[in-house]
């Protein structure tokens, strides 16, 4: 699932440059306003629909049409509608608001601190290794016949000696050969076993501490010279010959891409990025708080205290240097986990400060940095606010519609609805069919009766609405948009043959 939504986003991102974006789909009169649709507002929902549901592409622009008018110029008009009624000056509205304001403004940091936070991890620099190795396990067990018996403490360190042996034997050929890393290379492909790295003689890549068990990385780490490792090194795994092919060293990102493949590179990336912002976090968000796991409780400045008790103003922790008090952190949280001071204990106080750390390592890196004074902070919360704002409306308006949807329900109608569609209310009891009473399916019948009410009364409005404002198609934008959905659905079926392709070759490699 991952690298099919992988491959989406990187050809939508191709497509993206490719296409008229500010060609105008449909346009509507709102007022002495008259609204724009544009080919840039709906391209990427219509990428994905079409990935979804290929059909799509084969639907005449009268389909479009109807989508486009439900789907994006609907919410437009209603907003615009229960605007002139005074809906944002309701209580319900303003509650609603002013939770989003927030939400949005915390949104608009972490987008922005997420870019931050990932641009510093790739432009950070990097003690990494790389290292071949030939692994020779020692196992515990041993068959005779058709049973597996454990080997006794002596034998089995008889064994280990034995492998040790073996493996540096192993070593002392290598190190006589004409060409020690060609045969390092062969010896692994022929003995590892580690089927994984063997396949590629033994290379395991770049990697930084913390990555392979601790043996290992003590002996890559700590060698002055590149070439063979002169012993076999013991781990949990068994005996490792290990082969230094690049000895340890502060390397940028852009440095590693240059010496390793794409697919190589991305996972080196992926791993060390994570990695810098796992030792980020502790230098960014500093705790002023030691836990007490075996009584429960929570250590601050030397006293201990049960979660509900702590005191409001000590302070719990510091972002980005700015002290925030337990105060502060409970407020934060229960804005987000509303029944959290309700709930809270030492489990959950663990839980949820360990979410609040995230949070504020993310959300702090822009605002630490005066981002909320941009124009480009103000211009995104702006944006999303409005979005948030019109959904906010169309949702009270469909909450109206529901209540009036349900006085419209009568008995007589759930009544009628089970009597001609009984066959719809069977249950399995013991492996027979049977009939489900009618007070049990009451709440089901009532339910589909209320929803088809609701459609019902949301299209009267529409049909009716439509006639104060003058939509207009523009069908050669519509056109262009259907050109794209087949241009990009070949393109993703294509790189899903390739990516298809490349798994069953590796399958076949480790094989």
């Amino acid at each position: 699932m991952k690298k099919i939504l992988l491959i989406m986003f990187s050809l939508i991102s191709l497509l993206s440059c490719s296409l008229s974006d500010e060609k105008i789909v449909a346009t509507c009169n709102l007022g002495k306003t008259k609204y724009q649709l544009k080919l840039k507002e709906i391209k990427k929902d219509f990428l994905n629909y079409a990935i979804s549901d290929p059909s799509i592409v084969e639907k005449d622009v009268s389909f479009y049409k109807s989508l486009i008018e439900n789907r994006y110029l609907k919410p437009e008009i209603l907003y615009y509608e229960q605007l002139q009624l005074g809906i944002t000056n309701t209580q319900e509205f303003q509650q609603n608001l002013e939770r989003v304001k927030r939400n949005v403004e915390d949104s608009t940091y972490i987008k922005k601190g997420k870019e931050i936070i990932q641009k510093e991890g790739k432009d950070a620099t990097y003690e990494v290794a790389r290292a071949s190795h030939i692994l020779l396990t020692v196992s515990r067990y041993t068959n005779i016949g058709d049973k597996t018996i454990e080997l006794s403490e002596s034998e089995y360190n008889t064994k280990l000696e034995e492998t040790k042996m073996v493996a540096q034997n192993i070593i002392d050929s290598i190190k006589t050969s004409k060409n020690p890393l060609n045969e390092f290379k062969k010896v692994a492909m022929e003995k590892s076993q580690d089927r994984g790295s063997a396949a590629n003689g033994g290379d395991t890549g770049y990697f930084t501490r913390g990555e392979m068990v601790k043996e290992f990385e003590d002996a890559v780490f700590t060698a002055k010279k590149t070439g063979i490792i002169e012993n076999p090194v013991k781990t949990p795994f068994g005996f490792h010959i290990i082969y230094v092919t690049d000895l340890p060293k502060k390397r940028s990102l852009k440095e590693l891409k240059s010496k390793v493949n794409k697919e190589i590179y991305k996972r080196i990336e992926r791993n060390l990025v994570s990695k810098y912002q796992d030792f980020d976090i502790k230098d960014k968000i500093v705790e002023n708080f030691q836990l007490d796991q075996a009584n429960k409780k929570v250590i601050i400045n030397g006293n201990s205290f049960d979660p509900k008790d702590i005191p409001e103003d000590l302070t719990i922790l510091t972002s980005y240097k700015k002290p925030y008090s337990w105060k502060d952190s409970k407020e934060i949280i229960s804005f987000y986990v509303p029944n959290f001071t309700n709930n809270l204990d030492f489990n959950s106080f663990l839980i949820q400060m360990g979410n609040l750390k995230r949070f504020l390592y993310i959300r702090d890196a822009s605002k630490s940095k005066g981002y909320g004074n941009t124009a480009e902070f103000k211009k995104d919360y702006s944006d999303t606010l409005q979005k948030y704002i019109t959904n906010i409306v169309v949702r009270t308006f469909e909450s109206g519609l529901y209540e009036k949807a349900k006085t419209m329900v009568t008995e007589k109608e759930v009544k009628d609805f089970y009597e001609k569609n009984k066959n719809l209310f069977v249950k399995e009891e013991k492996g027979k069919k049977v009939t489900i009473p009618f007070k049990d399916a009451i709440p089901r019948i009532r339910s589909d009766l209320e929803y088809a009410k609701l459609r019902e009364l949301e299209n009267a409005w529409f049909d009716e609405t439509l006639k104060k404002y003058k939509i207009n198609f523009n069908e050669n934008a519509i056109k262009t948009l259907i050109a794209m959905e087949k241009s990009y659905i070949e393109k993703f079926r294509k790189e899903q043959e390739k990516q298809l392709k490349k798994q069953k070759q590796q399958q076949k490699q480790k094989s």
